[in-house]
């Protein structure tokens, strides 16, 4: 299993350890949102272990607060590190007060069996009725 589907899995968890023992001191994090104007997500990029803890703490409170449901990953290896990852998830939406379905993309890089390059491209979520 490649370093980021163990981020993702220790994520829906909500192990911190185990997202910890995953990521370099320089992790570098950034989320993006396609066709999303409505919401500030400005804060959600990190360049270090610290920034990362952070951004994980907001996400906890502002996005996931009842935590999140992978309903598939599919890992794509690229080379030199590099992989590409499809997530779709399912959570309890705080802002819109509802569960909604989500749909990620990822490039992310691992060296040594961590990970120090994280870039989520984020699809508008749809509620679940």
């Amino acid at each position: 299993m490649t370093a980021i589907d163990r981020l993702l899995y220790a994520f829906e968890r909500g192990d911190v350890a185990g997202m910890d023992a995953l990521i370099t001191d320089d992790f570098n994090l950034r989320i993006e949102h396609y066709n999303n104007d409505k919401a500030d997500v400005s804060w959600q990029y990190a360049t270090n272990r610290e920034e990362f803890y952070k951004v994980l703490d907001r996400l906890g409170k502002e996005v996931f607060s009842q935590g999140t449901q992978i309903l598939s990953l599919e890992t794509t290896m690229l080379e030199n590190g590099w992989t590409f990852s499809k997530l779709k998830h399912k959570f309890f939406h705080v802002l819109r007060s509802r569960e909604v379905f989500g749909a990620t993309w990822i490039l992310a890089h691992e060296k040594d069996g961590k990970l120090d390059y994280f870039r989520e491209i984020a699809a508008p979520v749809i509620d679940i009725f």
